[in-house]
Formats: structure tokens, C-alpha cells, sequence
């Protein structure tokens, strides 16, 4: 994961995300990495999946979920802008462009948790 962690610290930078923000961003897409043993690049959506699916089965709760999401999503939504020649873009969107999951969370925070927990935050990051 060496160049891929290097390149997300530097865009991670570009975009003035907080060190703390930086430092868990990172940590979570190292566990990521270290749950399937390859790198992310390698990985798909069922991967992702499955992977907050044994967050959520290991109790961890809404935050450290959303945690996850995030830091997962960030590399994916910056490549699609590099991709569409639009990094301008992704650096101007900022760590505000995904829509807030807290909202669509709200009934599961005060659900029991558990596999069922984790639907809504899967069904919300479209896996």
C-alpha cells in the first residue's frame, strides 16, 4: 500500500483536510488493506462491503462506520475526478462534498447493533 498511502496523504493535503482527519483516514484504509491482504486498488464495492460488514458485526458503532465510509470514499471520488480531468474539482468540493450519512442515520443509532445496523450505511454509499 506504500505509493497508494503516499499519494492519499498528498491529496489528502492538497485539500487541507485536518491532520487528525488525515491520521484516521489513512488508519482506515490500512485496515482496510489489512482485512482483505491487498491492496485497495485491487478491491471492489463487494469488498468494501464486506469489510464494514465485519465492522458492524464487531459492534463498532455508527461514527466508526461513517469514519470508514469516508475514508474509503475519498481516494474513489477523487480518482473519478482525476479521471474526468477534473482534480480542479474534487480540490474545490473539499472534505464537504458527500452528502452528510448522519441524516439517513438517525433511526439506526437508536437500533440495537448488529448486522441489520449496518443496511442503511450500506444501502447509503450504494453497496
Amino acid at each position: 500500500m506504500g505509493s497508494l498511502c503516499q499519494r492519499m496523504t498528498e491529496d489528502l493535503k492538497l485539500e487541507n483536510y485536518a491532520p487528525k482527519t488525515r491520521s484516521e483516514y489513512l488508519r482506515c484504509a490500512k485496515q482496510f488493506a489489512a482485512y482483505h491482504m491487498r491492496s485497495p486498488a485491487e478491491m471492489s464495492a463487494r469488498e468494501i462491503r464486506d469489510f464494514l460488514l465485519s465492522l458492524a458485526l464487531e459492534g463498532k458503532g455508527v461514527e466508526t462506520l461513517k469514519m470508514h465510509i469516508a475514508a474509503l470514499k475519498f481516494p474513489l471520488r477523487h480518482d473519478a475526478a482525476s479521471a474526468r480531468g477534473d482534480r480542479g474539482a474534487a480540490l474545490a468540493e473539499g472534505p464537504a462534498a458527500s452528502p452528510d450519512p448522519s441524516i439517513l442515520l438517525r433511526g439506526v443509532l437508536r437500533r440495537p447493533r448488529g448486522p441489520a445496523n449496518i443496511l442503511p450505511v450500506l444501502s447509503f454509499v450504494g453497496l
